[in-house]
């Protein structure tokens, strides 16, 4: 890895999976800094290795840190996206923790969406987020304007709300999806979480767990 180009302070292995196509952007002088690196054409993010991942931390980047499989990364939402995008063969009961978070930036319901924390190629956006208590999102999606905006800020994605509904029913297998955010409190950061069960899924951010999360990794092919 081109240290100059990703920082000597490598947090995760996601820097690592991107690495060749970073240093071929920046031999081309494409790579500028605040760069939102997209995965290259051709290259599929394919989910891997269901396991329960046990630290007691509440820390996002000691998270990422300690994450036990080398082989994959902890994923983004951008990446779960892309994956619901890209790929057929979706497990059947995805619980997904996701590298995304939710930094309430001042007080009311705008946050910071930092897409991919711990990686230093990374650029965040500011959205209003709706409170939103266990709704349907296909109904949101399609009469509400602010909860277009913000799935097209988590996801990274200038879809439609029928394209971004088609990707998650990729996802969900067609189940129906509950869609949670936080509530009014004096948390300031909230990590993104994907939950798929035999009945229903859930999109929703919450505090990150202090011990163990049954949850799955990515990578590309």
């Amino acid at each position: 890895m081109n240290n100059q180009i990703l920082g000597e302070k490598k947090k995760s292995n996601f820097d690592e999976n991107l690495a060749d196509y970073v240093n071929e952007l920046a031999e081309k002088g494409e790579l500028k800094a605040g760069n939102q690196i997209e995965i290259p054409s051709g290259k599929k993010v394919i989910f891997y290795k269901d396991f329960a991942y046990k630290h007691e931390s509440r820390n996002l980047d000691s998270w990422l840190q300690n994450w036990p499989c080398k082989i994959s990364h902890m994923p983004s939402m951008q990446e779960l996206y892309l994956a619901g995008k890209q790929n057929k063969d979706i497990p059947e009961n995805l619980r997904i923790l996701t590298r995304t978070s939710l930094v309430k930036i001042r007080s009311g319901r705008e946050f910071e969406v930092v897409h991919n924390q711990g990686s230093l190629i990374c650029e965040n956006q500011i959205v209003f987020v709706p409170y939103f208590v266990g709704e349907d999102l296909e109904n949101q999606l399609r009469g509400n304007v602010l909860c277009g905006a913000f799935l097209r800020t988590l996801f990274n994605t200038e879809d439609s709300p029928e394209q971004i509904l088609n990707t998650l029913r990729n996802l969900s297998k067609g189940k129906k999806i509950i869609l949670a955010t936080p509530e009014d409190s004096k948390q300031k950061e909230f990590i993104t979480v994907f939950y798929s069960t035999a009945d229903y899924c859930l999109l929703t951010a919450k505090e990150l767990p202090d011990n163990a999360f049954q949850t799955i990794g990515v990578k590309y092919e």
